[in-house]
């Protein structure tokens, strides 16, 4: 009976934290989708915007990196710094870099959202 207990217990902790993980990283790539639309106004990409997404990815990705396969986070870390190369030095592939950042976090969400067919 103990085992039984025992067993439930560790198969709903299991389940929660794979609820968890999905809701993490969920709100925390739809807030990297609000951050890199921020970065560009009417056409003008933003310096001081990008560097703070760079930031607040970086203190992101600290978590992430500890369930979430390691490339996927990288690929955007490289967007991220593309985009900023591009403002100081090519400002006119700056959105190039940008849709790259967002193609990437498009497929990290793909990879590891929560449904039957990644399960099976």
């Amino acid at each position: 009976m103990a085992r039984n207990i025992a067993a439930i217990i560790a198969l709903v902790l299991i389940v929660a934290g794979g609820i968890g993980l999905e809701m993490y990283s969920t709100h925390t790539l739809g807030e990297l989708e609000t951050r890199l639309d921020k970065i560009e106004s009417n056409g003008v990409f933003s310096l001081e915007k990008t560097e703070e997404t760079m930031a607040w990815w970086k203190k992101k990705t600290k978590v992430l990196e500890m369930f979430v396969l390691h490339e996927p986070l990288h690929e955007i870390d490289l967007a991220l710094a593309e985009i900023k190369g591009a403002i100081l030095y090519e400002p006119q592939d700056a959105g190039i870099a940008l849709t790259k950042a967002k193609t990437a976090k498009e497929i990290l969400l793909e990879r590891h959202k929560l449904s039957i067919s990644n399960v099976f």
